[in-house]
């Protein structure tokens, strides 16, 4: 694990202060005091809305430069300088939220974006007793908003689903699009995918909506129009059903979701690629402007003994330091290919542009980013909603098979 940080009176852009085995500045840790609680201290300043002027003041205008790779908030110990202590102090029952953050000259106010943008949580104050905290509270209304961001659920695998469909009729520039955009653009240039997907947008909208909410839909084969016919394998005897559902492996609970065909009788069977893992990265889609998303990436990142968990927040450290821009993260899934494969992957962002790069990032580690206030802002994806009806639809699906 890596992580540092620094103060400093004046901003240093372009420079990194760093170093193994320190810790996150004491705006961080006062992060974890109200992240972790959600209490207000009873001694914390109440009634005095909190300008960027009045947040900048409560550490003297003093500048942060952060490195911190997948720490949780309550590893993040309290420390600024002889002169100012800030303490952190959790309840039992305060969740623990892990995170990344890389960033050099950001102020406290900037800081506080991030934080309420990403999570939800506002700054209160300074409270005072025994030393001194900064106080972050949860604000029901930015994390609605936060929420929002999230592709999660049907929706995102609607948005998987139609962005599949999109590329499909795009086959030659499939190998373009994974090398700089979606990786997983690639796995549609298997038979077996394209099939899974053409049958499924094939179906009527209702149908369409019963395999989603997680019904099996079983389609008579004498209905199937002539081109989805022509999608099946060629040579095999034709079947009298067609079972359309959802899979998940419930042997693996970190299998991904998938689409799954079912020709009956016979039992043959035909999986897509997993449909999160096509979804636009930079959500919501804009075209941002700033010069530094179109900085080539050069060099590769250090990715040596890295501890589970690491591996995508190592990639944006080192993305982080190309353009010269802030970023944090949510815990991003751990990585699921090999540590060679992994250095491959990184290897293939030299030469992309930044933007390019972060949209790659974000599809490998499921997750998606966006742009704002000068922060880059990576949140997972989640299927959360979907796992329970994807396992129970897969299970309808083995019965059906079993009375064909």
């Amino acid at each position: 694990m890596r992580s540092g940080w620094s103060w400093s009176e004046i901003p240093l852009p372009g420079k990194w202060k760093s170093g193994r085995g320190a810790v996150l500045v004491a705006a961080v840790s006062a992060v974890a005091l109200m992240l972790m609680s959600g209490a207000v201290p009873a001694h914390a300043q109440r009634g005095v809305p909190m300008t960027p002027d009045r947040l900048d003041s409560l550490t003297q205008a003093r500048t942060m430069n952060l490195r911190a790779r997948d720490l949780t908030l309550t590893q993040v110990l309290p420390s600024i300088t002889q002169q100012m202590l800030y303490r952190t102090r959790l309840t039992p029952e305060a969740p623990d939220l892990p995170l990344s953050v890389f960033c050099s000259g950001a102020k406290l106010s900037q800081f506080e974006h991030a934080i309420t943008t990403l999570f939800g949580y506002r700054l209160l104050g300074r409270s005072q007793g025994e030393g001194m905290g900064l106080v972050f509270v949860p604000d029901p209304e930015a994390i609605a908003a936060a929420g929002k961001q999230r592709l999660q659920g049907r929706a995102a695998v609607e948005t998987g689903i139609a962005r599949a469909i999109i590329w499909l009729k795009q086959p030659a520039a499939l190998g373009e699009i994974a090398r700089t955009r979606c990786p997983a653009a690639s796995s549609l240039q298997s038979d077996t995918v394209r099939r899974v997907f053409a049958l499924h947008a094939a179906l009527s909208g209702p149908q369409r909506a019963a395999v989603l909410a997680g019904h099996p839909t079983l389609v008579p084969y004498a209905s199937l129009s002539a081109a989805s016919r022509a999608l099946l394998p060629a040579g095999a005897r034709a079947p009298k059903w067609l079972l359309f559902y959802l899979y998940t492996n419930p042997w693996n609970p970190g299998d991904p979701l998938r689409l799954a065909v079912r020709a009956e009788p016979g039992g043959q069977t035909w999986l897509s690629s997993p449909p999160l893992d096509l979804v636009p990265a930079h959500f919501p889609a804009s075209a941002d402007t700033d010069p530094a998303f179109k900085t080539q990436l050069t060099g590769a990142p250090d990715l040596e003994d890295l501890d589970p968990g690491e591996e995508g927040p190592a990639i944006l450290e080192w993305m982080a330091d190309q353009g010269k821009i802030w970023i944090m993260a949510e815990a991003l899934r751990p990585g699921v290919v090999s540590a060679e494969a992994l250095k491959k992957f990184a290897a293939s962002c030299r030469g992309l542009t930044l933007e390019e790069g972060l949209d790659r990032v974000a599809a490998v580690f499921g997750a998606t980013w966006q742009y704002s206030d000068g922060w880059v802002l990576l949140k997972r994806r989640s299927t959360e909603g979907l796992a329970a009806a994807s396992q129970s639809a897969s299970a309808r699906a083995a019965e059906s098979g079993g009375r064909g």
